[in-house]
């Protein structure tokens, strides 16, 4: 085998390995990150700020039970309201309706927690503007049975956690970010205390691995491709130089400083191949 021939295969595997490892990094642990704020949507409160999220914003007054993020609750189903009274409060400049949970048998709208959201694919991230943070307020994530983290009020960066209706502190947009290897297809929203407000659930699905590994395949395989020198001139009398067209022969032919006086034509073969030396 010529030594290009063996690079060329070197190459083309090296590549293979290359991607073969980067898809199978995306399986590899990392931790979850939480940070806060959105974009204030003027009657709707905030919105995520995350780009190619879906987004849940309650305002037909029904929580999802089909499409991508299926909602259910532990009794009946997940309690959309809007505005304020005793038993919840509307996260601060949200005039839209939106979900409100509290503990079974509080005997107030949404007492059937827990909240279960299903996905139909795995996702990295979730963000929902929650109003009047309280420590009681619980976010819990899962792979299938698995939890992978949990998180309450507390847990929110710069709130106080306290449940203050109008302190931009505690009404704020809270995003979950998944690190490699904790994607999760399932989230529990609950609270054991009156009341866990929320609105505008957004989530963004997990790339699929052979999208960026065989992106970055079919990336480098092009490259390797464009590095082959050009090969086509074989000794005429062997079958393996049948075929090759005239082009060929005679860009390498004059790359070399001779002019062929036989050409290929029609994929045919010439008797023999001579070459004259072109005189400078």
């Amino acid at each position: 085998m010529q030594l290009a021939q063996k690079l060329g295969i070197a190459t083309a595997s090296n590549i293979m390995v290359f991607a073969s490892i980067l898809a199978s990094s995306v399986t590899s642990a990392s931790a979850f990150t939480i940070t806060t704020g959105g974009t204030s949507v003027p009657g709707a409160g905030q919105i995520s700020s995350v780009p190619n999220t879906k987004t849940i914003n309650f305002d037909n007054g029904i929580a999802p039970t089909t499409g991508y993020a299926q909602y259910s609750a532990s009794i009946g189903i997940p309690a959309i309201v809007q505005g304020t009274v005793s038993d919840y409060a509307r996260p601060s400049g949200d005039q839209t309706k939106y979900l409100t949970i509290a503990p079974v048998g509080a005997n107030v709208p949404g007492s059937n927690s827990p909240i279960t959201i299903a996905l139909a694919k795995a996702a990295n991230y979730f963000g929902l503007y929650w109003g009047s943070v309280d420590a009681f307020n619980s976010v819990a994530f899962y792979k299938g049975q698995t939890l992978l983290k949990s998180f309450d009020g507390s847990n929110v960066p710069s709130t106080t956690a306290s449940g203050d209706q109008s302190s931009p502190e505690d009404n704020v947009y809270v995003n979950f970010f998944a690190g490699q290897g904790e994607e999760f297809d399932k989230i529990i929203l609950g609270s054991s205390q009156v009341a866990f407000e929320s609105d505008n659930h957004a989530f963004q699905e997990v790339p699929e691995p052979w999208t960026i590994g065989g992106s970055l395949l079919a990336l480098g395989f092009g490259f390797w491709m464009k590095r082959q020198p050009l090969r086509g001139i074989q000794n005429s009398s062997s079958p393996k130089g049948r075929g090759y067209a005239k082009e060929s022969l005679t860009a390498v032919a004059t790359s070399r400083g001779t002019r062929p006086t036989h050409c290929l034509l029609n994929g045919g073969e010439p008797p023999h191949a001579t070459f004259r030396k072109i005189q400078n």
